[in-house]
């Protein structure tokens, strides 16, 4: 950056020192219509990162800025101030709307890139994993969907067990982060976790070797599409989950777009830009002032999206602070087409059902939002394409939640009909922004009993 260039300072906030990791004071300006932060760091002196790719865009976050839903119970209490207390602690301004559940650090791949430290030393033990989950219950009363991670979760030694464990009646929903590999070698894995109903949440980089040989140590892209195929063989519902790497595969953003969008079998795709926790090897040049960061991913996976999205199709999640989360829902309307639901509500209706978790699932507010939706879109017949198309699907969709309700059956249903496409940027060292991880709303339970901000975590304590 040209230090004469011009610069709009936007706000203070506290961030962490490019060099030596720790909190220090931190601006936020604009420059060359793009967001930066500076930092100043005593032992270190002033370092700087790009944190946000479109000034504009930044500058909009703040119509999705709304009061968080606090926890039912505080397990830690306010004492040395943020980010100290985590735990969650009363000044933390959102509840956990995805919690993720470290149950083993065992793996089977060595990813350079992974955030978490695999020393394949350590797994849950299953009154551990009891506890959890009766915080979390105590904490929030019912959760949409957990998430089951490592490590390779399925290395857990009691891993069915653990599934079983978790399908509560207060969670509508379990979902598997894995990279599939033992999908392949374990026969009676993908008859389970179909059984279960379980979510699986595949590790997809892309189309290449070259992608896989980089982030993830080896080339998988024959295992990938195999364990796409099983997927569908058993009929499990699935979600790429995509970490994307300037100059690695950021120019296969399109055609995964195009792959999720006609792959009736995957229900959701989330997109992260890399963030960087620890050393990376030489073979991943990393610029903190030249990434990726959410709007490219926007403006990347609208273009590859064969004319389905727009790029103001795919908006900030009010749930977490805006700058975390962009998401998009698409309603299949089959034969290959689909029709963004921000197109059909009205906006403070469509964000109010978003407001305070992270799927749009068909709970209460979402079955009353959509019921509205439907007298809407009757009595406005003609103003929307395909108009009566999309009435009959919803009355479907209604009819069948509605018959034997439940907030499992409504997960299941809704994530056939409408695909949600999410942009996460997990903070490191050079993008973290303490006034984010205060509303962040993806957390970790630990066994200890403390429930971490997901970026507080890895930044500030996994590592340490």
């Amino acid at each position: 950056m040209n230090s004469s260039e011009y610069r709009q300072y936007y706000n203070l906030t506290q961030g962490l020192c490019n060099h030596c990791g720790r909190l220090v004071p931190a601006k936020v300006f604009f420059s060359a219509g793009k967001v930066y932060m500076d930092k100043l760091c005593n032992d270190c002196g002033p370092s700087r990162a790009l944190i946000f790719s479109d000034a504009s865009r930044y500058k909009g976050l703040t119509h999705f800025v709304t009061g968080g839903k606090p926890a039912l119970h505080n397990n830690t209490s306010i004492s040395k101030g943020c980010p100290d207390d985590c735990g969650l602690c009363p000044s933390h301004s959102q509840h956990t709307c995805l919690p993720i559940i470290e149950i083993t650090d065992k793996c089977n791949l060595n990813c350079p890139i992974c955030l978490a430290e695999n020393a394949s030393s350590w797994e849950m033990s299953i009154q551990a994993f009891q506890d959890i989950i009766d915080n979390l219950i105590r904490c929030e009363g019912t959760v949409d969907i957990i998430n089951l991670s490592g490590g390779e979760p399925t290395m857990h030694s009691s891993f069915r067990e653990i599934v079983r464990l978790a399908a509560r009646p207060e969670f509508a929903a379990v979902s598997l982060s894995t990279n599939g590999l033992t999908l392949l070698t374990n026969e009676s894995l993908p008859e389970f976790l179909a059984a279960q109903k379980v979510f699986v949440s595949l590790q997809f980089d892309g189309f290449s070797d070259h992608v896989y040989g980089v982030l993830r140590g080896k080339s998988l892209l024959e295992e990938k599409m195999l364990i796409l195929e099983k997927l569908a063989e058993y009929k499990i519902q699935s979600s790429l989950v995509v970490t994307a790497a300037k100059g690695i595969n950021d120019d296969q953003l399109g055609k995964i777009t195009e792959y999720f969008l006609g792959n009736p079998l995957l229900c959701s795709m989330t997109i992260q830009p890399l963030s960087v926790v620890r050393e990376l090897p030489e073979s991943i040049a990393f610029d903190p002032m030249d990434r990726l960061t959410v709007p490219d991913i926007v403006n990347l996976v609208a273009d590859g999206s064969m004319g389905v999205l727009e790029k103001d199709d795919i908006l900030p999640l009010p749930c977490s602070h805006p700058a975390c989360f962009h998401i998009g829902y698409l309603l299949d309307l089959g034969d290959g087409e689909f029709i963004p639901l921000n197109r059909l509500f009205p906006a403070e209706q469509y964000l109010d059902v978003v407001r305070d978790r992270s799927l749009f699932g068909l709970d209460a507010n979402s079955l009353e939002a959509v019921q509205s939706l439907v007298y809407q879109l009757w009595s406005s017949a003609g103003m929307v394409p395909t108009t009566e198309k999309i009435l009959n699907i919803l009355r479907n969709l209604l009819r069948e939640v509605s018959r034997d309700y439940s907030p499992q059956k409504a997960m299941q249903l809704g994530a056939g009909k409408i695909k949600s496409i999410f942009i996460h940027h997990f903070m490191d060292r050079y993008n973290f922004d303490l006034a984010r991880a205060n509303k962040c709303c993806e957390h970790y339970p630990k066994t200890d009993g403390r429930i971490w901000p997901c970026c507080v975590y890895n930044n500030l304590h996994r590592i340490r």
